[in-house]
């Protein structure tokens, strides 16, 4: 497994590296296509018989215009709980759970050689709007900037995948209308980038825009597939 999300990894590392602003939306629009693209995600799940396993919501900057400091994040976020992350150096992580809306919040703050990155992300089993009224809140809260939303499902499909992972992997983009733009095509692993030209958050490739990305990966000894699907881009391990 290791391997193979270092492979993918060195394939769609360009893609972070070349993140553009073409076509952009606001904040307020890329919150609103990651939440639908969530809602299409589960339902697209639910009719394969995938068994969702998690959900989640990211964005970060870099120099933030509202924390400059550990000691001003804590100040005002005192419902987290945090922590100095053991082995990283200049790193503290908080972690918050809302019972209600059945999420767990997490903010991760790096200060180093006089630059801040400042993240948060928003993990759950099973996406619902209350969950997302709770992200717009906290990151108003964290962030003045324009930020990029990254939204990712994962999810395990309890047999082996009749027709094969790759006529899988387009069978879940035409159910995004997307159309596939790079594939890394393995004999128990299949990965694609692929764009719709409906959403707003795009990254330019090398072969054109790309705002999704599917892993399938399959696991012979338990008999089960492994699917991960994210927007613009996956920001978990595949």
């Amino acid at each position: 497994m290791k391997l193979k999300i270092i492979a993918c990894a060195l394939i769609f590392a360009f893609c972070v590296l070349s993140y553009t602003a073409m076509g952009k939306g606001t904040s307020e629009d890329n919150i609103s296509e990651a939440g639908q693209f969530l809602d299409t995600a589960q339902q697209m799940m639910v009719e394969r018989g995938i068994r969702q396993s998690m959900w989640s919501l990211y964005t970060r900057t870099v120099d933030s215009e509202r924390f400059d400091s550990i000691e001003s994040l804590a100040r005002i976020f005192t419902a987290f709980s945090w922590v100095k992350t053991p082995g990283l150096k200049n790193t503290w992580d908080a972690k918050r759970i809302d019972k209600q809306a059945n999420v767990t919040e997490h903010i991760r703050f790096v200060k180093k050689n006089g630059q801040s990155v400042l993240s948060y992300r928003m993990t759950g089993d099973h996406f619902n709007q209350q969950a997302l009224s709770v992200f717009v809140e906290t990151k108003a809260m964290l962030f003045n900037e324009n930020n990029d939303i990254f939204a990712c499902l994962q999810g395990e499909v309890n047999d082996i995948i009749e027709g094969g992972l790759l006529e899988e992997v387009g069978s879940l983009l035409r159910s995004f209308n997307a159309v596939p733009i790079e594939m890394m095509n393995e004999q128990s692993f299949v990965a694609v980038s692929a764009y719709n030209e409906l959403w707003s958050q795009q990254i330019e490739t090398p072969k054109g825009p790309m705002n999704l990305q599917v892993a399938l990966r399959e696991n012979e000894a338990e008999q089960s597939v492994d699917v991960t699907i994210g927007t613009p881009i996956l920001t978990v391990e595949y």
